[in-house]
């Protein structure tokens, strides 16, 4: 969230869609 104080919700946001991708891709 550094340099985006309008936005700080966006890091965790980011970080769960990575895991979910990773999750997704391992799976198939």
């Amino acid at each position: 969230a550094v340099g985006n104080n309008n936005i700080p919700m966006i890091d965790e946001v980011m970080i769960k869609l990575k895991i979910l991708f990773d999750f997704t891709v391992l799976s198939l």
